[in-house]
């Protein structure tokens, strides 16, 4: 209503933020959804966002691909997402903390087997690095767990499911 409020007055708006992109992983989307349900418009000029160069140097396919955003926190929560996306055939892209990195790409092995996947660190800051590899190859290969993370997975296909190119 604030937000609405200044517009009614003649006023411009401007949603910034320092830690990505507005609506990406965010629930900004409320904003826009009350503003243009009123009768105004809303323009987006994108800034940066961690997904798409995690994408362009995963070395995965590139499309189509499902951004996932943040799974749950909860394990069996977690679980439950991913075993609904376990035969999704897109590359699949997730943002995933510090503290839980471990768990879920642990449960991601669980779910979706030894999948190809990318796990890049810290896009655009000092520390910046990309893992690519199998995921039991990444688990004991990551160093430090410093930073924010996107992991990009390969999507379901037979080679997934057999484990050869026949």
């Amino acid at each position: 209503n604030k937000v609405l409020n200044y517009l009614e007055s003649g006023l411009n708006i401007g949603l910034v933020t320092d830690q990505g992109t507005p609506l990406i992983s965010d629930p900004g989307y409320k904003i826009v959804s009350y503003i243009t349900d009123h009768g105004y418009e809303v323009v987006s000029l994108p800034g940066a966002t961690a997904f798409v160069p995690a994408l362009t140097v995963s070395a995965l396919v590139p499309q189509p691909f499902t951004f996932y955003g943040f799974l749950n926190s909860k394990s069996s929560k977690q679980l439950k997402e991913l075993e609904s996306l376990k035969n999704h055939p897109y590359t699949l892209i997730f943002y995933e903390a510090p503290h839980r990195l471990i768990d879920t790409l642990n449960n991601i092995k669980n779910v979706f087997g030894d999948r190809k996947i990318c796990i890049v660190r810290e896009i655009s800051k000092k520390y910046e690095s990309v893992f690519r590899g199998n995921l039991s190859e990444l688990l004991n290969n990551l160093g430090t767990i410093k930073g924010e993370y996107v992991l990009v997975v390969e999507g379901y296909n037979d080679i997934c499911e057999n484990g050869n190119m026949d």
